[in-house]
């Protein structure tokens, strides 16, 4: 029986991250929330490792360079992404930004100053282009239909389990 080579490409991508994500917390010290998705394209900056922090179910895509330190100003700051968070391909996040939860961060973006909660930013420098939004798991944007879905269906669980 023949075992399909998608499947065994996705496993191998798979570990391939896990391991990844298993360096840069142990031998590195960097925070990273559990099903964080780190591409092996990324560049976290390793000048300053504990300074980096990122959330729970977030995407950080190919060419993506998270910054904790300035050469120049002789500065180590931390920098923070947030949980539930996408980072586009191509961008930059500079030392000592907060990328709030819930967020979009579109492909090639420098982000230079803070993003607040449920935003998406894009641009050099990046701008809040929209707010009030709400993500899924690695960053995906939820539409307000698929809100009220999800709403409807979790009420209905709850009244299922209080009529037990």
């Amino acid at each position: 029986m023949k075992y399909p080579i998608h499947k065994v490409r996705n496993n191998l991508y798979h570990y391939r991250t896990l391991l990844l994500s298993m360096l840069y917390r142990n031998l590195y010290g960097m925070k990273i929330g559990s099903n964080t998705r780190i591409s092996v394209h990324a560049k976290l900056d390793k000048t300053n490792p504990k300074g980096i922090n990122i959330g729970s179910h977030t995407q950080i895509t190919f060419g993506v360079a998270v910054l904790t330190h300035d050469f120049v100003n002789r500065l180590h700051l931390d920098t923070y992404i947030g949980d539930y968070t996408f980072i586009g391909a191509n961008s930059v996040i500079l030392p000592g930004v907060r990328v709030g939860n819930h967020c979009i961060v579109g492909t090639g973006s420098i982000v230079t100053k803070d993003i607040p909660d449920h935003s998406v930013a894009v641009g050099n420098p990046a701008r809040v282009v929209k707010t009030g939004i709400q993500t899924g798991e690695y960053g995906v944007l939820i539409s307000p239909d698929q809100q009220a879905n999800s709403r409807s269906t979790e009420e209905k669980q709850d009244d299922f389990n209080e009529n037990e």
